[in-house]
């Protein structure tokens, strides 16, 4: 009994030392298997924070090639303000305007009918304040052609003959629309000037109209107006110094 007895005891702790080893087996197993996780996610951590600094690298070279980029747009955009203000000033000390625009354009017109630059920088220089004329003028009267006249255009002579003027106009009409022999005040009238030798110019619009006529040191000055007698007008010339 005494020797069963002690087998018994001995298997026992047989058993328990081989359950504390299993105890420890698991353990260092777990202790073991815990080491290799940490040194795996230790290095995907190492991986992933060094990609992490290579994109914060090519970043900050982006963001520095962008800022310098922009530092170009904005030196041109610079540029072209400062272009752009001379181009505004030079404009404006360059481009007549007002008066001076007008006189500008007539101006071209004159040098491109054929009278010489010279001429005109000569009349210009010439002019005075105040006119010279002989306050001595001529008035004609006549009758204004429109489609309703029948017969040649009336014409009135000036300037020993040598300047004819007539004219023409649209015809008044009746409460009913139908047209009067004589003409419309109210609308724009054509008075035409013909120089002898055939040069004619033409100017027209509403009453009344003005019209010069320049012969070498002299100007032939008109002046249009209606008359008093229904369907005419009168031309008043005078004489003045040129320039």
């Amino acid at each position: 009994m005494a020797w069963g007895f002690r087998d018994t005891r001995r298997a026992e702790k047989r058993r328990r030392r081989l359950k504390v080893l299993k105890v420890f087996v698991v353990l260092g197993s777990l202790v073991a298997l815990g080491g290799a996780a940490y040194q795996s996610g230790a290095e995907l951590v190492r991986v992933e924070v060094a990609g992490l600094r290579e994109e914060i690298r090519r970043q900050a070279a982006s963001i520095t090639t962008l800022n310098g980029r922009i530092a170009e747009l904005e030196a041109a955009r610079q540029a072209a303000l400062a272009r752009e203000a001379e181009a505004n000033a030079r404009y404006q000390r360059e481009v007549p305007t007002g008066p001076g625009a007008d006189l500008y354009k007539l101006l071209q017109t004159r040098i491109g009918e054929g009278i010489g630059a010279e001429r005109m920088a000569f009349v210009i220089r010439s002019a005075t304040m105040g006119d010279k004329c002989e306050n001595q003028p001529t008035s004609r009267r006549f009758q204004l052609k429109t489609p309703a006249t029948r017969g040649s255009a009336p014409t009135v002579a000036f300037d020993n003959s040598t300047v004819l003027v007539s004219g023409e106009g649209e015809s008044a009409t009746n409460e009913a629309g139908a047209a009067h022999a004589w003409f419309d005040p109210a609308k724009p009238v054509k008075i035409t000037f013909t120089q002898l030798g055939g040069a004619r110019s033409d100017v027209e619009g509403t009453l009344p109209l003005h019209h010069s006529i320049v012969r070498g040191n002299s100007e032939l000055r008109f002046t249009v107006t209606e008359a008093e007698l229904r369907g005419f007008v009168t031309v008043v010339a005078d004489r003045c110094a040129y320039p």
